[in-house]
Formats: C-alpha cells, structure tokens, sequence
C-alpha cells in the first residue's frame, strides 16, 4: 500500500511524505519504506529549517522467528533560535508592535546554522527455541556527523589561544569572529533477551550494551582581525570522549491467581565516562566510573473486569553529561570540577538516585470510560537540577540538590458518551521541592563564584498545574475536536522570584477531519485541517535567566495546518 501526505501551514510550513508496504510476501518477507520533507521559515526570525527523513525496512520470517533490518535517519540544516527574548520584546515595547517584537532572534549572524545528520542501522533478531523460551537480540549503529557556526563579538583573541596582533604602536587583543564547532560520532548498541515461560508467569533476562564515541574540534573560520603568524581554520578546542555502559536486568513477571500480578526486577548497570586526547589542554585526561544496582517491584490487583489497583516501587539512577564535569568547549575558561585537580578523581558532581513510589487505580468499562489516576512520590538524592541558566551553546546548566522531591497526581480519563461523541480530561498536580539544594553561579566581573541557598523552594519549569481537555464529535466521515491546555504558573529558575517567572496560561485549538473510501482509484482520503491558539493567547511557553534579567521563549500566534493523506 502507498501512503502520499502533503500539508501547509503557517511560517510558510510545507510537509511531505510518501510511504510503502508491501504487505506479506509469500509468507516469507515484507517491506516498507517512507520518505518526508519538511522546511519551514519558522516563526521566529532567522529560525528557518530544512529537514530530511527516511525510513526502510524489511522483515524475513522462518519457521521459528523473524529477522528485521531498518536504516533510518533525518539530515538537518536548521538556523540557530536558541536565545529568548527580554520582557520589551514579549510585550511588544520595543517597536510598538507586539507581532513584530515577539519574533525577534538574538541570533542575526545570517550562517548560524546547525548541519547534522546521523544515519540509524539496526538488525533486529526474534527465534523461539520452543514454546517457552524465546530470544531477541538487537544490533544497532548509529553514526553521525555535523556542525553549527556562530558569531562572537569582540571577544579576547587569548580565549582562543590566538596571539595578538601588533599594528605599528597599536596591539590588537580583541576580535569579531566567527567559530565553527563539529562533531564526528557513533553509538553502538547490543540489547540481547531470554524469555522464559512458567507455570506462574513469564522471566526474562536482558542486556544492554553502548558504547558511544565523540570526536569535537572547534575552528575559528573568520576573524575581523586575524593573526598573520597563523593558519586559517585555527583550532581552539580538539578531544575525544567515550562512554561506555552495560545493564543487566533480571525481572519475573507473576501471576499467582486471575486478580494478581507482581513484577519484580533487579538492575545492575556500570558506565564509564572517559574524555582524553585533548590537544589544547594536553594534561586533561579523566575517566568517570559509575555503579548502580536498582531494584522495582509492582503489584497489580483486579477487584473486577472493571477495576484494577496498582502500586510500584522503583529505583533508577542518571549519569550526569560531559559538560557537567568540564566545558571543553570552552577551554580557556574552563578547568574540570574535581577535588583532585592533579589526577582528576572526586568530582563534584554526583550521579542522581531516585527512589519512586506510586499508587494507582484504572477502571475501564467496555468502550464507555477509561480512567486512570496515579499517585506519586520521587525521592532524589542528588538530583541534576536545571538552575535557570543556559550556557552560550543553549544547553541548560545543571548542578545537584542534595535532597529534593517531587510528588503530585496525575490523572487521564477518555469517556465516549456515544458512537459520536466523546471527551478526554488528562492532567496533573505536582508539588515539588528542594529540600536542600545550594546553587551555585559565576560573576564574571569579579570572576568569582556566587552561592545562595535555595533549600525549600519549588525547582524552576514545573508548574503545578497542567490540564489538558478535549471534545470530539464524530459524524459520516467527519470529526471535530476543540481542545484546551492550561499550565499553571511556572518559575524560570529556583529562586522563586515572581519577576523571573511565567503567568498561568491556556490556549485553545481546533481539528477537522474528513474521511472518505474508496474514491476513484484511492482507497481513502483524508483531508484535516488544524487550527491552533484560535484566541490568539500571546505568552511564554519556557525561558531562562541570565545576570538576573529574564528572557522568554514565546508562543506563537493563531496558526493554522491544512494536510492531505491520500492512501492507494
């Protein structure tokens, strides 16, 4: 069967895709495949893409398993819009014409552009040995590729490690430039699986193996001012990294009568962060082992077919990124953050732990209601908090809290009130602290570093409150759905300060669809046309603060999506 979509939209949206599958072939193989395009000028200035996507498959049966091989992947070229915009911006201050200043990007260099591509190759393996036990195994390879440019104004020429510049009597020490950073990377996977079934349930065995490694150089391709006693292409930063992880997970699935189930699991997982072949800073070298045991169990029972109570208890663990141990894209100013400075060893950040517990009940009666509500409890021993601040790549800059929670009900509901008409509530509350966190930040005037204990105060980006409902009416190939989200008020970083924070917001949108078979030669035709934030809500959806200023990401305006699936 082919699939052709085509749609339209707003800032100039164009998307187009076609798909294939074969079906069954001859009970042996099948194969599917789909291509897409997607550009955009964006709403913002200068926030335009251009994006590829594939995907081909095919899958060979045998008599006792199936082998599956997929390459997929999106090649990228998209203009760099990670910077917000100050409150006279969101506010329409600056010109008088809130439409105009709201789309404004920090960002004007016209090449600022990100250039990435990673191609996924992946074989996938089912067998059954007999009727209890069956393997899979996974191989997959993802390599990648690219690169984004940025333009730095008047920046010292010694942060790149570049001399300077003598001019008769004059020195030139500062420079516009223009930098390019690149990477050269793969991942390679394994994820081998056992099943075996018994009596009381089904036990699995599972592995995970990745290795991934990076090669990052960056290059000043341009300078205002440019040293004559060096090269063009000038390299500022170039080092590998490495990480390696393995998992083994050894979970038992039960079911000791028709109302209980109990799952229980046990994971062990090592990782092992390395950064070396540094040649700038030739003495930095470091590697970051990590041992975690994480032990779940779950307990589902049925009081009837109508009715199910659930509990859990979990444990995970996360690693904290390279960045978080050393800026090595920036290393003049960045050192790593170890105790021990002469060997690299205690670092001052930690991997976070959680311990979560939760709670639950689902009913489900026919296809008249389906509801769902959890209660939940995350405990974190240092957990990786974003503390309000993006560093100038636009990656959010994460420390520990020493304790912190998070805890809250979440709750999904879907009612069909008839064949035609239906509605779905989903939502959430969420109480969130941080028990003992002491953040820590750089003033770089005095080039000292500031901290503030923030113990007791909600984390920055999580509202208390987000909804989502929607109503859906369906007639002779026609649906309609009007839609709403609400999100609660929300703090850009963990102060807690009103100023640096988002108002409750709530947008509404719209859908319609038509559905019509077998017209002509097409087998269906389905024509939707979507309409989003119809009451033209102008707000912030996220944002960060940097020298205590806060800066807003904001929301588009009324917009539109017109799309065409037509399947032969």
């Amino acid at each position: 069967m082919w699939k052709l979509n085509t749609s339209y939209g707003s800032y100039n949206t164009y998307k187009q895709s076609i798909s294939y599958n074969s079906g069954m072939i001859n009970n042996k193989m099948a194969f599917y495949s789909r291509f897409s395009r997607i550009t955009s000028d964006g709403y913002r200035e200068n926030s335009w893409s251009k994006i590829w996507s594939y995907f081909i498959g095919g899958k060979y049966y045998y008599d006792k398993g199936n082998l599956t091989l997929n390459i997929y992947g999106g090649p990228e070229n998209v203009h760099l819009a990670y910077y917000g915009i100050d409150r006279a911006h969101l506010n329409g201050e600056v010109s008088g014409d809130i439409y105009k200043d709201r789309k404004y990007n920090p960002i004007t260099y016209p090449h600022a552009e990100d250039v990435f591509n990673q191609p996924h190759y992946e074989l996938i393996s089912n067998h059954i040995l007999n009727k209890n036990v069956g393997i899979k195994n996974i191989v997959s390879l993802y390599t990648g590729s690219g690169y984004y440019k940025q333009y730095k104004s008047n920046v010292h020429l010694y942060e790149y490690y570049m001399p300077d510049i003598i001019c008769g009597n004059d020195t030139i020490t500062r420079s516009d430039i223009v930098r390019k950073r690149m990477v050269n990377e793969y991942d390679l996977f394994w994820i081998p699986r056992i099943s075996v079934k018994h009596t009381f349930g089904e036990l699995l065995l599972s592995g995970f193996v990745r290795e991934h490694y990076g090669h990052h150089r960056g290059d000043v391709v341009w300078a205002e001012h440019y040293p004559d006693s060096i090269g063009p292409d000038w390299t500022y930063y170039d080092y590998n990294a490495k990480k390696e992880q393995f998992k083994f997970t050894i979970s038992e699935n039960m079911k000791p009568t028709k109302k209980i189930s109990i799952l229980t699991a046990l994971e062990g997982e090592y990782s092992n962060l390395k950064y070396y072949g540094d040649t700038i800073k030739t003495q930095v070298k470091f590697s970051v082992p990590v041992y975690a045991i994480n032990p779940k169990i779950g307990i589902n029972y049925n009081f009837s077919d109508f009715v199910g109570l659930y509990t859990s208890f979990g444990m995970s663990s996360r690693m904290p990124g390279l960045d978080n141990y050393y800026d090595a894209d920036h290393p003049y100013w960045s050192y790593p953050l170890f105790k021990d400075t002469l060997n690299f060893k205690e670092p001052y950040i930690k991997p976070e732990h959680l311990k979560d517990y939760e709670l639950g009940l689902n009913i489900k009666y026919g296809n008249l209601i389906e509801s769902k509500i959890d209660i939940y409890y995350m405990d974190f021993n240092n957990e990786l908090v974003y503390n309000g601040q993006l560093d100038d790549n636009g990656v959010p800059i994460v420390g520990n809290a020493k304790r912190s929670f998070h805890s809250g009900i979440e709750f999904s509901n879907k009612f069909n009130f008839s064949k035609n008409f239906g509605m779905i509530f989903n939502g959430s509350y969420n109480y969130n602290k941080l028990v003992d966190y002491m953040s820590y930040t750089m003033d770089w005037n005095t080039y000292t570093v500031d901290s503030v204990d923030l113990s007791g105060n909600r984390p920055g980006g999580s509202p208390e409150f987000i909804v989502f409902g929607a109503l859906n009416y369906r007639i002779k190939g026609f649906e309609l759905e009007i839609s709403d989200r609400f999100v609660g008020k929300q703090f850009l970083d963990n102060s807690m300060t009103d100023s640096l924070s988002i108002s409750p917001y709530n947008v509404i949108g719209a859908n319609l669809n038509y559905t019509a078979h077998n017209i002509g030669p097409f087998n269906k035709i389905v024509l939707s046309f979507n309409a989003n934030n119809i009451f033209n809500k102008l707000t912030a959806v996220g944002g960060y603060v940097d020298n205590g200023t806060p800066y807003f990401f904001p929301n588009a305006p009324r917009n539109f999506n017109l799309n065409l699936k037509i399947y032969l």
